[in-house]
């Protein structure tokens, strides 16, 4: 018979989504701090400040919520994502600002949509609460990405093309959400 509040009783949706969730938050947090030191773009450095603590503090809810399940995170950036965090070291000076906030508005499109299918579909209720209450944070952030992103020089087009198949935001407002 598994622990009450054991990993077993996680769904394995559940585990894969808090195992994205922590994945996203470090690799944004590793981000964050290029941007922090690279950056030649005030708008851009700016925004790469708000992010650190935000991402420090949603990694945190996310470990948490681990820990209640018994679930143990990836210590240690994904390939993926370990990839992704090289790529933008070696981008050189005159583009950085540029890449990073184009990726960064990339990075808040997928985490949206992952988030708000989680906030829609998971069993879970802790995991439903955090991906619901995780939802405002990522499309501020988004919001400033895209601010940043035209400010280092991305245009408008860029940015449109890759904001396409944003869910809206009625799941925010719980209009499909049963947190019981």
């Amino acid at each position: 018979m598994p622990i009450p509040g054991s990993s077993a009783e996680l769904s394995h949706q559940g585990r894969e989504f808090l195992q994205f969730a922590a994945q996203a938050n470090k690799t944004e947090m590793a981000m964050a701090d290029l941007a922090e030191a690279r950056s030649q773009n005030v708008t851009v450095k700016g925004m790469s400040q708000t992010m650190i603590p935000d991402y420090g503090q949603n990694y945190a809810q996310v470990q948490l919520i681990a820990l209640t399940h018994w679930f143990a995170l990836d210590a240690s950036l994904n390939l993926v994502n370990h990839r992704a965090v090289n790529r933008l070291t070696k981008a050189n000076d005159q583009e950085f600002d540029k890449d990073y906030t184009t990726l960064m508005i990339k990075d808040h499109v997928h985490a949206i949509k992952r988030f708000d299918k989680a906030a829609a579909r998971m069993d879970a209720a802790d995991l439903k609460r955090y991906a619901l209450s995780t939802l405002p944070t990522l499309r501020k952030h988004l919001e400033q990405a895209e601010i940043a992103a035209r400010s280092a020089g991305v245009d408008d087009a860029t940015i449109s093309s890759i904001l396409k198949g944003l869910p809206s935001e009625a799941t925010e407002r719980g209009s499909s959400v049963n947190l019981n």
